[in-house]
């Protein structure tokens, strides 16, 4: 019996587009905080046992028994728009893999769902588009969607079948790859998977999206009871920094019969209007951040600049908080991260350990939050693995970050 033969590429990018610089086709051949741009093989062997979606999915394709053919997998740190370059180039690479794959069985992508590029508002939407006109109407298509995905109707109109993160933080992103493994294999037996889309009328913003505690827990509480009922759903909570009109939350539902899922769509739809009230967006003022701050406690307390999350796509150069903090005389402040590639570039020509006086970030508006004046001193190795050491330093933050969460939920 010949074993199903599958493609699998990833391109993934989330845009904030009021952030200040773009993503190049460099940005996503580049190693950061995940590998640098895979081809072939690399695709899987470079993959292997990360928390990622393709990853999940090429172990679970194995244990089903396909016959994988790997052609690209890439991703940019969050930042401003796609450029058309880089949209283009890479485009055009998965679609020339797949061309010279041979016959195929199925296709599964790795996206994020909040892409936009300088000529496309909905960037997976388009990249769908040519990927469906490029393999045609009879084979599968599926790919898996991150929590903040902007779920358009074409997104949803062009694949058989999306999975959607169910965490943030992001705990379950392999998991989530090796969801869209028996749905791919439904498919491929011939079965008709029904499909419904539903966008949400309210905006939630990031640091109000965490899953772990209601009011979101209890809505993706929903989702294994509608399992049981023979329909597949799942919800994306969206990324309102990618400015477009699907910005937003929405579900989407599998079943057997279009009434089935589109009942599931309404039903998800009731209770996200139901929870609006209850979804907390509340931010505290700089001058009750200090506040707080000096406050006697026995733990460490974290203060959060939730608009220049560089997970995010800031550029980690605004110093509103900090400034705010020395103005109120805090004491034992570890603050960070920033970025700021002059102030770097003048400690290496200063040498290790030098002491001198320069300006902190404060590159964005506003002008609170202008560059910050201080005595600096200058720490760093011989050699600096660049690539290597932010990628451990994001991987123990996310891990800390993960464990806290964990415990706060089973709290």
């Amino acid at each position: 019996m010949r074993k199903p033969r599958i493609a699998i590429a990833g391109f993934q990018h989330e845009t904030n587009c009021y952030s200040l610089t773009k993503a190049g086709l460099a940005e996503f051949e580049m190693s950061d905080s995940w590998p640098a741009m895979l081809h072939g093989q690399q695709v899987i062997s470079q993959t292997l046992g990360m928390n990622l979606p393709i990853a999940g999915f090429a172990d679970a394709a194995k244990v089903a028994g396909y016959e994988i053919i790997p052609i690209l997998w890439c991703a940019a740190e969050p930042s401003a728009q796609v450029t058309d370059t880089a949209f283009e180039t890479i485009t055009g690479m998965i679609l020339e893999g797949l061309r010279e794959a041979g016959p195929l069985d199925g296709v599964y992508l790795d996206l994020h769902g909040a892409m936009v590029t300088e000529g496309f508002a909905d960037g997976e939407g388009e990249l769908l588009r040519r990927v469906r006109a490029q393999i045609g109407e009879n084979i599968p298509l599926v790919a898996s969607l991150d929590l903040h995905a902007n779920i358009s109707a074409d997104m949803c109109g062009h694949a058989d079948y999306l999975a959607i993160f169910r965490t943030y933080p992001h705990l379950d992103m392999a998991q989530t790859g090796a969801r869209c493994q028996p749905m791919l294999a439904r498919l491929l037996r011939g079965e008709v998977l029904h499909k419904a889309f539903r966008p949400v009328p309210y905006l939630i913003p990031l640091h109000a999206q965490y899953t772990g505690a209601p009011p979101f827990s209890t809505l993706y509480d929903s989702l294994p009871d509608l399992r049981q009922r023979g329909i597949n759903a799942d919800i994306a909570l969206g990324f309102t920094a990618a400015d477009f009109p699907d910005t937003g939350p929405s579900c989407v539902a599998y079943a057997e019969t279009a009434g089935q899922a589109e009942a599931a769509t309404e039903e998800i739809l009731s209770r996200f209007l139901a929870l609006e009230p209850r979804v907390d967006r509340s931010l505290l003022s700089l001058d009750e951040a200090v506040w707080i701050s000096h406050q006697r406690r026995d733990k460490p307390l974290i203060l959060a600049d939730v608009q220049d999350n560089p997970g995010a796509g800031g550029t980690s150069g605004t110093t509103g908080l900090l400034r705010a903090l020395m103005i109120g005389k805090s004491k034992s402040v570890l603050s960070g991260l920033f970025h700021d590639p002059e102030l770097a570039a003048k400690s290496h020509v200063a040498g290790k350990s030098a002491r001198f006086h320069a300006d902190l970030g404060g590159e964005i508006r506003p002008a609170r939050a202008g560059p910050v004046g201080m005595p600096v001193r200058s720490s760093f190795p011989e050699r600096w693995n660049l690539p290597l050491f932010w990628r451990n330093v994001w991987r123990r933050c996310c891990d800390a970050w993960k464990k806290c969460c964990i415990k706060a939920h089973r709290r």
